[in-house]
């Protein structure tokens, strides 16, 4: 299953309305160990913008990004300060360069699977959850924290479908007209910058 392509859709809506976080929260926490990130230099990225990261100044982490850090590591980071300003084209765009192989619609094998559900996770907060939900079929990681929220979100916004566009959705992901999915339904931090802790069982 590969992820449709959204710069082909005919409708790209921007989040007018971005998630407004808490200050020094996060659903992952804010002093993760090295052992939470893919790679030493995704730790190292964040240790330079965790003081802004915990005060919510995704702005200014960006700018410190663009300055200090220009790797793929850095590009991650910045991708993810711009899901949560709400700047899901632009974060789609830095994700897609990082995970698609070059000039295809597959994922590349070597690319880390934070860097893979952020890429879902802002398809999905763009408006395109036909995107998010190839995404998650190609990754094949049902236990994973990230995985299981983005899928429980896709979920309730099924939920609200009527028939025939649950009927469309399921068996031809058609995305319905004027149906987004809740912003706030994929939590009040969305991106992550570590591997998650895993989900309490309810």
């Amino acid at each position: 299953m590969s992820a449709k392509n959204p710069s082909n859709s005919t409708s790209q809506p921007q989040n007018k309305n971005p998630p407004q976080p808490q200050a020094g929260t996060s659903p992952s926490g804010t002093n993760p160990s090295s052992a939470a990130f893919p790679t030493p230099e995704d730790a190292l990225v964040y240790q330079g913008i965790s003081g802004l990261v915990s005060k919510c100044e995704f702005e200014q982490a960006c700018r410190l990004l663009n300055a200090n850090f220009r790797g793929i590591a850095g590009e991650h980071a910045r991708a993810v300060c711009l899901i949560r300003l709400g700047h899901y084209l632009k974060a789609i765009e830095i994700l897609r360069g990082l995970v698609l192989s070059p000039g295809c619609t597959w994922m590349r094998p070597d690319v880390p699977l934070l860097y893979k559900t952020n890429f879902a996770t802002a398809l999905l907060m763009g408006g395109h959850p036909a995107g998010c939900r190839s995404i998650l079929g190609e990754i094949m990681a049902p236990s994973d924290p990230s995985v299981m929220r983005l899928q429980a979100t896709l979920n309730r916004w099924e939920g609200t479908l009527s028939f025939w566009e649950r009927i469309n959705w399921r068996w031809f992901s058609i995305e319905p007209a004027n149906r987004p999915v809740p912003v706030d339904s994929a939590g009040d931090q969305p991106g992550d910058f570590f591997r998650p802790m895993p989900l309490e069982k309810q």
